[in-house]
């Protein structure tokens, strides 16, 4: 029995080793599609749809500088952003078919708007080419996660991308002990000085606080605690991993010990780059606005203080005046 089905997908087959014999142990790597290729399946998919639904194999039309430009983007370079400029690199003419997909079939959700849907170079500059295409995706599925899940893609993110746009794979206990390690570490350092009990207990009595804050006017909940952290880094990788939108793929782990995550392309490299640290400057602001907030609320309990302590002065010495001027009163 011969199995067709796409490289990001094998880990789901894993379970099989168990029962089956032999599966999955002769695998044969399709290669990937050269620019003939590649447009013959832009081309001939377009031309069944329109015979099948116009009765024509010409009635839509395809422009061929929308097949240069964006086989041009979508070409295989190697762990890099999609782009446009021209390369000497021996993968030039293989083309990342993924993103060549993705982009497809943005394309097609906007021109498939019109009674007779045409496929131009024009719609796919006004979407950004490959590159914008590929960050829309991205905002669009980190967008739809919850905010805890959103604050904790940040954390993931920095380790399954490098600062250069390379990619690292890690099972998802893995991936959460290390973003769990600093945790764990000022953990460790706070028990070794008396100053270090006397701020966590400070701390707790915040954190039960902003708990008790967050209960009565129903905020929700941004932070993840120590008890969460596995369940929570699991379940978010699954979701970046799952359906169409998916942003992580699943890859076989040699040791058999579960499933790999790693990011579904390289041309996704840099617009989580760009993402991680837009979100990043977000937070900064955020944060920057609560301390102002904090600062300006200290500022204002501070003076409301000292207002309410010249008020009670002030009645004390009115009333040590009247006093005396009673007294003196009583005595004439």
């Amino acid at each position: 029995m011969l199995l067709s089905l796409r490289e990001d997908s094998l880990a789901s087959l894993d379970a099989l080793r168990a029962v089956i014999p032999g599966v999955l142990s002769s695998p044969l790597q399709l290669r990937p599609l050269d620019r003939t290729a590649a447009e013959q399946a832009i081309r001939r998919p377009v031309a069944k749809w329109s015979e099948e639904r116009l009765g024509d194999l010409r009635a839509i039309e395809v422009e061929q500088s929308l097949i240069d430009t964006l086989l041009d983007q979508v070409r295989q370079i190697g762990g890099t952003a999609p782009t446009a400029e021209p390369s000497s690199n021996s993968n030039a003419n293989l083309v990342e078919l993924p993103l060549l997909q993705l982009a497809l079939e943005r394309l097609w959700e906007s021109e498939a708007k019109a009674e007779k849907p045409k496929l131009q170079l024009q719609t796919l500059e006004q979407l950004g080419g490959a590159a914008g295409i590929a960050r829309q995706h991205l905002d669009q599925t980190l967008g739809a996660l919850p905010a805890t899940q959103r604050a904790l893609a940040i954390r993931l993110f920095r380790h399954l991308v490098t600062a250069t746009g390379g990619k690292h794979a890690w099972r998802a206990d893995d991936l959460a002990d290390e973003i769990d390690a600093d945790r764990l570490a000022a953990q460790q350092a706070v028990q070794r000085t008396f100053l270090g009990r006397v701020i966590e207990r400070l701390g707790r009595v915040a954190a039960t606080i902003g708990a008790a804050g967050r209960n009565l006017f129903g905020a929700e909940r941004t932070l993840i605690g120590a008890a969460e952290t596995k369940a929570a880094v699991s379940e978010t990788l699954d979701k970046l991993a799952q359906g169409k939108a998916r942003i992580l793929r699943t890859q076989p782990d040699p040791r058999g010990q579960g499933p790999l995550f790693e990011l579904y392309h390289d041309a996704l490299a840099r617009p989580v780059l760009s993402w991680v640290q837009e979100a990043r400057v977000i937070e900064a602001v955020s944060r920057q606005r609560r301390r102002a907030a904090f600062a300006l609320g200290a500022t204002a309990l501070m003076l409301a203080g000292i207002a309410a302590v010249l008020a009670l002065y002030q009645r004390a010495v009115t009333s040590e005046q009247r006093a005396q001027l009673q007294k003196q009163q009583a005595q004439l």
